[in-house]
């Protein structure tokens, strides 16, 4: 048969790929991260890869030729595999974030053993009966003080140092197999028998972390940022236990993503020990009143953890007990409104607040409204705004004086922005409206968890 209908002129802006590399590969399987602009583009580009022009079978002298039926197949087939793997692998994200979380729970478990004594071996095996790999407040957070919330978020801090301190930089010189070792024998020692139901690929990720840490000198780099970060990390712990154990993790990993000089890997390990486990062992250990965990606790230190600074911007954490506006929308047709007020002292000036719709009943629309139609006293800090606002968190502030790009990431990175809101100067009365209705009964509470202000804090 002719292979006349195979045979392609080359020309400048055609890119070629060669049959026999894609066939048989010159780069082993590898786990890649990608933005969404990333991920964009390629999508894109897998449509060059149905044409047969873009793959060479055999290079001529002024023309080539492309994959014959067999290689076009199996070419095919690779691409079509490509295309769904670019849709995203939500198995192995959520596979991965398991491990983690899992991780945390083992490795606090065992530094753990020190501070709580025997109980320790009740918590495992409460928590391996359970059969969830990921807790998700299986120990749910009964801090409700300030100092509570406080003493808690310190003793997680510490006892994720001393993690490091007594089991990484000991074995600083260790060999792989000694590692490992080290692993087997400390969870040996908390879990006994129940450490046949810990998934091997558990214990060999504690020990590949560590192993990275150690192999690649980065130990005086991991050690130095955790320590420069400690206030960071306290106050976030602090401030996210007033929700859940879960939330006070996501805002410690918020800090942790941002320190200099931390590799993927450091930002993994350090995230191990602050899982909602960690915070239960922690816990019970400041009941149980050890010294060990006592030692770490210093009064008064989060009286400025409410305060977030950033380059030119500065926030105020707003506590939902005393920040949430509740409706009720009992019957239709019609609206109910419901209003936030905040006394804004001399000289602050505000360019808007961070709001979490927490939760939503019923049907209706949820809507941000100006002062004269929500019925709020003071000034408006926008007017009637938005479209529907579903549950979850929403940046409404305004760009004008602030770096904005730093401020949401650092105060509500996954939010939907809304930036029409109105700057205020104090002294002053101002609010935020809402409205829900209008021909559907149902509920709305939302938290205005941040008030962000301009210039630095006075």
């Amino acid at each position: 048969m002719s292979e006349t209908w195979r045979r392609k002129t080359y020309y400048r802006t055609r890119v070629l790929i060669d049959v026999d590399r894609v066939l048989e590969p010159q780069f082993n399987d590898s786990l890649v991260c990608l933005t969404g602009a990333q991920l964009e583009m390629l999508r894109n580009l897998t449509e060059y890869l149905h044409r047969r022009a873009t793959f060479v079978k055999t290079y001529e002298t002024n023309t080539y030729l492309t994959a014959d039926t067999e290689d076009w197949d199996a070419i095919q087939a690779i691409v079509s595999d490509l295309e769904d793997t670019l849709m995203g692998c939500d198995a192995i994200t959520t596979q991965l974030a398991a491990i983690a979380s899992q991780l945390a729970c083992l490795c606090t478990a065992a530094q753990a053993q020190g501070m709580i004594g025997p109980s320790t071996g009740a918590l495992v095996d409460e928590y391996l009966d359970d059969g969830t790999l990921v807790p998700d407040d299986v120990f749910p957070n009964e801090e409700t003080d300030d100092a509570d919330r406080c003493a808690l978020a310190q003793v997680v801090y510490w006892q994720a140092w001393e993690v490091f301190t007594e089991t990484l930089l000991p074995l600083a010189e260790a060999t792989s197999d000694i590692l490992m070792a080290k692993v087997l024998v400390t969870l040996a020692a908390v879990l006994g028998a129940g450490v046949l139901g810990v998934p091997a690929g558990v214990i060999l990720a504690i020990a590949a972390g560590l192993g990275y840490i150690i192999a690649t000198g980065a130990i005086e780099d991991f050690s130095n940022g955790y320590r420069a970060n400690e206030e960071a990390l306290i106050c976030a712990v602090y401030r996210g236990l007033e929700t859940s154990y879960r939330e006070a993790e996501a805002q410690a990993v918020a800090v942790m993503s941002d320190i200099d000089g931390w590799s993927g890997t450091d930002k993994i390990m350090a995230h191990m020990l602050y899982c909602p486990w960690a915070m239960m062992i922690a816990k019970r250990a400041i009941a149980a009143g050890t010294p060990k965990a006592l030692s770490f606790i210093q009064s008064g230190y989060c009286s400025e953890c409410d305060i977030i600074e950033g380059d030119d911007w500065w926030a105020i954490y707003l506590p939902e007990d005393s920040n949430t506006v509740d409706i009720v929308q009992a019957s239709s047709p019609a609206w109910t409104a419901g209003c936030w007020n905040y006394a804004l002292p001399s000289g602050y000036v505000t360019n808007g607040v961070v709001l979490d719709v927490v939760s939503r009943t019923g049907g209706g629309i949820l809507k941000r409204m100006g002062a004269a139609e929500a019925g709020c006293s003071g000034t408006e800090m926008w007017g009637n705004t938005s479209p529907d606002l579903p549950v979850g968190e929403y940046f409404c502030v305004m760009p004008t004086g602030i770096d904005e790009v730093q401020c949401k990431a650092a105060l509500a990175p996954g939010s939907t922005t809304y930036d029409n809101t109105y700057s205020r100067t104090g002294p002053l009365d101002i609010n935020c409206g809402f409205h829900l209705g209008y021909n559907m009964t149902g509920e709305a509470h939302i938290w205005v968890k941040y008030i962000v202000f301009r210039g630095s804090p006075p």
